[in-house]
């Protein structure tokens, strides 16, 4: 069973490009056997609480406000690809949910993100 994860993204300036992430879903704490994402549908989806509705999301489903892709599903490696962070300052929750192929749904990452205005000058 999957280890339950944390992913907190530096702070960035409202409006600024993410450079993006690399991570790897594991089965267990030492971090020898992956998960096998294949067929898997990624989400990574930023509210201000987990109540509220979804802020920015980002997925392996086109259209949406930023991109995961697949890089290595079988050794459980995707990338959150860099985008510019349109969104108003805050510090938002996130969490990462997988809908792996047999339709089971998962979340194993959870984290916050601070968004922060602008430099005024």
């Amino acid at each position: 069973m999957a280890q339950f994860g944390t992913y907190n993204p530096k702070s960035i300036i409202a409006g600024a490009y993410y450079s993006g992430a690399q991570i790897v879903l594991w089965s267990d704490t030492a971090r020898t056997i992956p998960i096998d994402l294949s067929g898997c549908t990624i989400t990574m989806a930023l509210k201000k609480t987990w109540q509220q509705p979804v802020v920015f999301e980002f997925s392996t489903i086109p259209g949406k406000d930023g991109q995961i892709v697949l890089t290595d599903a079988v050794n459980g490696v995707f990338n959150i690809i860099g985008t510019n962070m349109n969104i108003e300052p805050y510090t938002y929750v996130l969490d990462i949910s997988f809908l792996f192929y047999s339709g089971e749904n998962k979340k194993y990452i959870r984290g916050t993100w601070v968004i922060v205005p602008t430099a005024q000058g």
